[in-house]
C-alpha cells in the first residue's frame, strides 16, 4: 500500500501523472506513441495552469529501449501521433457512450536534429492538470513505464498500478479488449491469453518493479465446460518501488533532492534486493552523504559489472542466488569502513567478500 504521505513527495519528474479515465480509456498509442507521450507527461508539473510546448530528447527513446533507427522514422512516428483518439466508455443506464478526444495537436521535428516538439490537445486538459482538486489520478513512475517491451505490458502496468493501493483488480474481459484497443483481436480466449496476458505478465515481471497473477472467472449462467470466461480477477504486488521508501531525513531533506539516488535505486534493482534491504541502503545514504559517490562506485564494480558480465563469483561459479550474494557484499561494504569519500580511492580498496563454499 503506498501512503499518501510518502507519495506526494515524488518529484513531478520521476512519474507520469494522469486522471484515471485516460489511463483505463482506450489508448490507440504503438510502443514507441506511448512513449512519447509519457516523456511529455512526465514534463507537466502539478502546480502548471496550462499546458505548454513540450521538448522530448529522441536520446532518451532510444534509451527507453528503441532502436536508433528511430531518428529516421520521426516524420512517420510524429505524423500518425497526431491522428491518434482517447476514447471514453460509459454505461448510462442501459445505453453505453462513448467520448472521443485527440491527444496530441501539434508534432513538430526537424530532420538532422534529436528533438521533438510536442502540444497536447487542450481538450484532454482536465485529465493532466489541477488533479489535486479532482482526485482520481494516478502518478505511474516513469522508469517502470518506459522500460516496459511490449504496448500491452506498458498499459497493463499501468491500469494495475491505478490499484496500487488495493493489490487486486477485477475486470470484464469485454471492458479490458476496449482499454487495450483490441475490441477485434484474438476472439479465441486462448490466443487473447497468450498473446496479451501472459505477454504482458513476462514482459512487466522481466523489465519492471511490478509481479501479477490472475484468475479467470466464468459467467454465471450456464453449465459446465461451455461458461465463458467473462471476467479476469488480476493480483499483483509491487518490489522495491521507490514511492514506498522513506526519502525524508531528520534535516528535512526531500525528495525532490533525491534525483541523483533515484537513479542509482534503479541500478539496485540488477541486485534483486528486497525493500528491507534497500531501505536499509537509503538510511545509509542519508546518514553518510559524502560517501554516495563511493558506494555507487562499489556497486559498479562490485555488483553490476559482476551480474552484466555473467554473474559468475571470483572462482567463476555461477552465482544461483544474486540477491543473497548481493547483500552480503552490500552489507559488509556499509557496516565497515571500506567506503571512503574520495572516489578514485573507493575503486581501489574494495575487495571481494569471500563466499562461503
Amino acid at each position: 500500500m503506498v501512503s499518501k504521505k510518502k507519495e506526494k513527495h515524488l518529484p513531478d519528474s520521476l512519474v507520469a501523472t494522469q486522471r484515471n479515465d485516460l489511463i483505463h480509456g482506450q489508448q490507440q498509442l504503438t510502443l514507441i506513441q506511448k512513449r512519447i507521450f509519457t516523456l511529455v507527461v512526465k514534463q507537466i508539473n502539478r502546480d502548471d495552469k496550462d499546458f505548454k510546448t513540450y521538448v522530448i530528447n529522441v536520446k532518451d527513446l532510444v534509451e527507453a529501449g528503441n532502436s536508433k533507427s528511430i531518428y529516421n522514422r520521426l516524420k512517420d512516428e510524429t505524423k500518425k501521433l497526431i491522428s491518434k483518439v482517447l476514447t471514453k466508455k460509459e454505461n448510462v443506464g442501459s445505453k453505453t457512450s462513448f467520448t472521443h478526444w485527440t491527444m496530441i495537436s501539434k508534432a513538430h521535428h526537424t530532420e538532422g536534429e534529436g528533438v521533438l516538439e510536442i502540444n497536447l490537445h487542450p481538450d484532454i486538459r482536465d485529465m493532466l492538470l489541477h488533479l489535486k482538486d479532482q482526485g482520481n489520478f494516478t502518478p505511474v513512475p516513469i522508469s517502470e513505464l518506459l522500460a516496459c517491451r511490449s504496448t500491452y505490458g506498458q498499459r497493463i502496468y499501468e491500469l494495475l498500478y491505478s490499484w496500487r493501493r488495493h493489490g487486486e483488480w477485477e475486470v470484464s474481459v469485454e471492458d479490458l479488449r476496449f482499454s487495450l484497443a483490441i475490441e477485434d483481436k484474438y476472439q479465441n480466449y486462448a490466443d487473447f491469453r497468450r498473446y496479451v496476458l501472459e505477454k504482458a505478465q513476462s514482459d512487466i515481471a522481466k523489465n519492471t518493479n511490478m509481479r501479477f497473477d490472475w484468475e479467470e472467472k466464468k459467467n454465471a449462467t450456464g453449465l459446465g465446460s461451455g461458461r465463458k470466461i467473462t471476467h479476469i480477477h488480476f493480483t499483483f504486488t509491487i518490489i522495491n518501488d521507490q514511492i514506498d521508501f522513506d526519502f525524508e531525513s531528520d534535516s528535512g531533506e526531500k525528495a525532490s533532492d533525491w534525483q541523483p539516488r533515484f537513479k542509482l535505486l534503479e541500478r539496485l534493482k540488477k541486485a534483486q534486493l528486497n525493500q528491507s534491504q534497500t531501505q536499509a541502503i537509503i538510511d545509509f545514504l542519508i546518514s553518510n552523504p559524502d560517501l554516495e559517490k563511493a558506494f555507487s562506485s562499489f556497486f559498479n564494480q562490485e555488483i553490476e559489472n559482476v551480474i552484466d558480465t555473467g554473474a559468475t563469483d571470483h572462482r567463476g561459479k555461477k552465482i544461483e542466488n544474486i540477491q543473497a550474494w548481493a547483500w552480503v557484499k552490500i552489507k559488509n561494504a556499509i557496516e565497515s569502513e571500506s567506503l571512503v569519500s574520495n572516489e578514485e580511492q573507493a575503486k581501489k580498496v574494495f575487495t571481494p567478500v569471500i563466499e562461503e563454499k
